[in-house]
């Protein structure tokens, strides 16, 4: 177990990892002249350096986001954050609904911080763990989730397949997998492997969990003018690193705008539409999952609120229902229509 020490009355405690040094220079010193100071760093800083290494990509920066201003308000009230009780976890979290954070924000500092002190109480020797009895229940959210249906996504890859290489197979692979712009993005042409004379492609997920996704003819004739060496990136800029998520998204902004596709398109939209149009056609809500990548079949389930109608609500066959008690029909308008 690795311990953190106090260190002198006054300043920061120091761990032995953490011992470095800086240098400072005055205009009336020659430049062999240096003169040497201690670092003391943040023992709580060392804990969120180690906890971050658990992740990369974007939940490693939206974590890193979230202890950054989880250790502000600690500073601002004059507490350290492995000092911190589970009251001042709560009023942390409470502040953040009294400035109008979203309920997801709010669950996701949560996670980050419970994971931070989980670490500090295995590796650190941290008594408890503040965030021990602080539960969160999430609302999920009952809205449509916006998709386009089987003529805008057609519409959409023809655009595509009027543009450049690049952006036509990227427009292809998040169409025909549901893979996030991110996944897309960091793919390389070595993860491509052939099984059973069929290409597949390596990537890496959210969590760091690497699945493999098949590439259909259609996508991969279109990927197959990407791969120009055995190795590299999927998606290469002009200087040979990979295409970043911020300009892939205002690639397929073009395309979108191309196709006349007047919703507010970005590249998830790719996404909601393969999960929901394979629902749609079908497709068990096992294998939709799957393909996704969610881990909850509830997320899954979520996207067959865009496939609803009238007539599927509860309210259609009830009202159907009220028709035979007075012999008229009621409609879902409310009107009644004489038999």
């Amino acid at each position: 177990m690795r311990t953190l020490r106090t260190g002198p009355a006054g300043l920061p405690p120091l761990t032995d990892e953490a011992d470095k040094t800086q240098t400072s220079r005055h205009n009336a010193d020659y430049v062999d002249n240096v003169r040497v100071f201690p670092v003391r760093r943040d023992p709580a800083r060392i804990v969120a350096d180690d906890y971050l290494c658990g992740y990369v990509g974007n939940t490693k920066d939206a974590y890193r986001r979230d202890l950054a201003d989880y250790f502000a308000y600690c500073r601002a009230h004059e507490l350290g954050a492995l000092e911190a009780t589970r009251s001042d976890v709560a009023g942390y979290l409470q502040t953040l609904r009294d400035v109008n954070r979203s309920a997801s924000t709010v669950s996701r500092r949560l996670v980050a911080l419970r994971g931070f002190y989980e670490l500090a109480v295995t590796d650190y020797g941290l008594a408890t763990s503040p965030t021990a009895r602080i539960r969160i229940r999430r609302p999920r959210s009952l809205s449509r989730i916006r998709a386009l249906n089987l003529h805008q996504l057609d519409a959409i890859l023809a655009a595509a397949d009027r543009a450049i290489p690049r952006t036509r197979g990227l427009a292809w692979l998040l169409a025909t997998t549901g893979l996030r712009v991110s996944e897309a993005c960091t793919a390389r042409i070595d993860d491509i492997s052939h099984r059973d004379n069929e290409p597949w492609l390596d990537v890496t997920c959210k969590g760091s969990v690497r699945r493999s996704v098949p590439l259909h003819h259609q996508t991969w004739t279109r990927l197959q003018m990407l791969v120009h060496s055995p190795t590299g990136p999927l998606f290469a800029t002009r200087t040979g690193r990979c295409l970043d998520r911020q300009a892939a998204a205002r690639d397929l902004a073009k395309v979108a705008a191309d196709a006349s596709i007047d919703t507010n398109f970005s590249p998830h939209v790719l996404r909601h539409t393969f999960v929901t149009l394979a629902r749609q056609t079908g497709c068990s809500l096992e294998d939709v999952q799957d393909a996704a990548g969610h881990a909850d079949p509830a997320t899954t389930r979520a996207y067959d609120r865009t496939l609803q109608t009238h007539r599927d609500h509860p309210a259609h066959r009830i009202l159907l229902e009220l028709s035979d008690l007075d012999g008229s029909r009621v409609t879902v308008t409310g009107v009644r229509q004489g038999r």
